[in-house]
């Protein structure tokens, strides 16, 4: 390995590191997305002393009418805001150009930029999107938004990978090659 190309595969690493310990960080804390919303009842005043206002030896205060505490909803995380690799993430499967799937979204990336530069998608949509390197240079195409971070993928020159994921929220989601060289090469993910 030329000394040019392990610079930039270590360039390319540590911008990954860097994407995944700010979106470590800033991420809120996980809970189950399942989890039903539940209400905690405070114990009724029961006896004649509790009611006349006599204070609690333990907690040093005066019994109140009882209310009630409804625990705020999960907060969904989304699944593809992962480490990329990790079990939870798209799984990446490299293909012959032959054999890319004939319903996937192509998509290459070169020195010059993404051809298209963007692509429609419908939330919650199964999406397989095949991104092929084109010339010699290898290639990092990423999602800068933290929640899409599961997407992010290295394509070595004349490489082909495919990756299947489910279509986030409608919006605008901007990509790039992250490779230091080439970061003003963008394109967009519109969903609908």
């Amino acid at each position: 390995m030329n000394t040019k190309k392990l610079a930039i595969l270590v360039g390319v690493l540590v911008v990954v590191l860097g994407v995944v310990l700010v979106a470590v960080l800033t991420q809120k804390p996980a809970s189950k997305t399942n989890t039903p919303v539940t209400t905690q009842t405070l114990p009724t005043i029961n006896t004649p002393e509790e009611k006349e206002g006599v204070v609690d030896p333990i907690t040093h205060t005066t019994p109140t009418t009882p209310t009630t505490k409804e625990t705020p909803p999960p907060v969904a995380v989304s699944p593809l805001a992962v480490m990329p690799g990790s079990p939870e993430a798209p799984k990446q499967e490299v293909v012959a150009v032959n054999e890319i799937p004939a319903a996937a979204i192509k998509l290459s990336i070169s020195d010059k930029g993404f051809s298209p530069k963007e692509f429609t998608v419908s939330a919650g949509q199964s999406v397989q999107l095949a991104i092929t390197a084109v010339g010699e240079n290898t290639h990092v195409f990423i999602f800068p938004n933290a929640s899409l971070m599961a997407l992010t993928s290295m394509v070595s020159n004349s490489e082909t990978k495919v990756m299947t994921f489910k279509a986030p929220a409608a919006g605008s989601y901007p990509f790039r090659d992250d490779i230091p060289d080439f970061r003003n090469n963008t394109g967009t993910m519109i969903v609908k």
